[in-house]
């Protein structure tokens, strides 16, 4: 999928914060995030709950940065609507000796200015993330 000419600067803004993770630029990943941000992840695993403050979400990025491989992750839709930005994403999770991939779905919410101040973040299979993640 060919994103390089998206012209909203929403979408323009989750675009930088997937560069950002892919490169693991916590200082860029901080200049899209919203000091007040919210990342709720679904599910059961230990990573699941509601995360408030751009510190627990940079902290919570940081603990599984060794889990979601760098450079594989990939964005197979994105689109606004009047709730926020929705993406789909596949990302390559690792766990010793295997490497699974998982289809994301999340939601961005902005703030005033243009800050992202909300993240809902589901996987498509849940219960199997849930359980890879706790391996």
């Amino acid at each position: 999928m060919d994103l390089s000419d998206q012209q909203n600067p929403q979408m323009a803004r989750v675009l930088a914060l997937y560069e950002a993770l892919n490169r693991r630029d916590w200082l860029a990943l901080q200049r899209q995030l919203s000091p007040d941000l919210v990342l709720r992840v679904a599910g059961r695993s230990p990573l699941a709950g509601e995360h408030r403050g751009l510190g627990a979400a940079i902290a919570l990025a940081t603990k599984v940065e060794g889990r979601f491989l760098p450079q594989e992750s990939e964005i197979n839709e994105l689109r606004e609507e009047l709730s926020g930005v929705h993406a789909t994403v596949t990302v390559s999770i690792q766990a010793p000796g295997e490497v699974f991939r998982a289809r994301l779905h999340e939601l961005f919410r902005f703030d005033d200015d243009g800050l992202i101040r909300e993240i809902w973040l589901k996987a498509e299979n849940q219960k199997r993330v849930d359980a890879f993640l706790r391996s």
